[in-house]
């Protein structure tokens, strides 16, 4: 922030990519590096491409794999949820990856994903939150029965 004639007057800080100079919107980045991260997973200068064996890289970050999974199953409405039977809304991970991947986005908690696209299984938003609140419990697939006399 600087100060002239009283007023205080606000200066964006600058993207923390070396050599950038724009202005940061989101956890430090300016927008071109910010997508460059959610599409790929890591950072290049603006105007490259990974190329090589840096291409591969990218296939595999969360955005990537959630892309082609709707690509490939198509949206996650158009099914049950597998937990209680009400209309799907979300695609979840179901944790049984034996080499899970992480995601790391900025300002939250890392979450475990999976490039296999067999991993994924339909939910409903209240399931989907329990899910991710609560870890990946054992699917219910009838009521329980009640106990006791």
């Amino acid at each position: 922030m600087t100060k002239s004639r009283g007023i205080r007057q606000k200066r964006d800080p600058i993207c923390t990519f070396p050599e950038c100079g724009r202005p940061h919107r989101r956890g430090g980045l300016c927008d071109a590096h910010s997508l460059q991260m959610k599409r790929w997973g890591f950072l290049l200068p603006l105007g490259m491409r990974p190329r090589g064996a840096n291409r591969e890289a990218y296939s595999e970050t969360y955005t990537a794999v959630h892309m082609r999974l709707r690509k490939w199953a198509g949206p996650a409405s158009g099914y049950d949820c597998v937990r209680c039977g009400q209309p799907g809304s979300d695609w979840s991970y179901d944790g049984t990856d034996p080499r899970p991947l992480t995601h790391y986005p900025p300002h939250r908690e890392p979450y475990q994903y999976s490039a296999d696209l067999s991993r994924y299984e339909p939910l409903c938003r209240p399931c989907h939150t329990s899910v991710d609140r609560y870890g990946h419990p054992r699917r219910l697939t009838t009521s329980p029965e009640p106990t006791g006399p």
